[in-house]
């Protein structure tokens, strides 16, 4: 499960446009491991919160962290997020409510 949270959060903290990332999600979504990964993937909705959430944390850890120190502290917040995220499992209210939660840590 570990991998998967990496691999997870390897696309969120790759710096790809949300254009890029659109592009490759049914890619993604075929490696997908996971009920919640697997809910993601079936939802649009839910793909396009992680969307913006992928969009907006590369742009905050882009443009607002050139010091390495915080980006990797932003990575270590990132990648507890994700572990809570995945704790909902199937729930897709509760995935929702989590992306909207991490929203709002991040600056527009």
């Amino acid at each position: 499960m570990n991998d998967r949270i990496s691999q997870w959060s390897d696309f969120a903290a790759t710096g790809k446009s949300a254009e890029d990332r659109e592009t490759t999600d049914p890619i993604f979504c075929k490696k997908a491991a996971g009920a919640t990964e697997t809910t993601i993937c079936k939802s649009e909705k839910l793909r396009n919160l992680d969307n913006e959430l992928n969009a907006r944390y590369s742009s905050y850890r882009d443009s607002q962290l050139a010091c390495d120190p915080l980006r990797d502290q932003l990575k270590t917040e990132q990648l507890a997020w994700l572990k809570q995220r995945n704790a909902c499992g199937a729930d897709a209210a509760c995935i929702e409510r989590a992306y909207k939660q991490r929203l709002t840590q991040l600056p527009k």
